[in-house]
């Protein structure tokens, strides 16, 4: 189970803090949130302390979000 708490909206940023396993369904649920955040300008800061495991499809979806 994924946990995406919305922790700050701005016009310019959208804070996410993640909790749980990023894994299945979880990483598209992922995917949607950093491509609405990209098809509206937002900068994106991730707060992944509280994350336990990531699959390969969720490494590769955090890479991209970082370029």
């Amino acid at each position: 189970m994924l946990r995406i708490t919305r922790v700050e909206v701005t016009p310019t940023t959208l804070h996410l803090r993640l909790e749980g396993r990023i894994v299945g369904d979880w990483v598209r649920l992922l995917e949607d949130e950093l491509a609405a955040a990209d098809a509206s300008c937002r900068r994106v800061v991730l707060d992944l302390a509280e994350v336990h495991f990531a699959n390969e499809a969720a490494l590769s979806i955090l890479t991209r979000a970082l370029d």
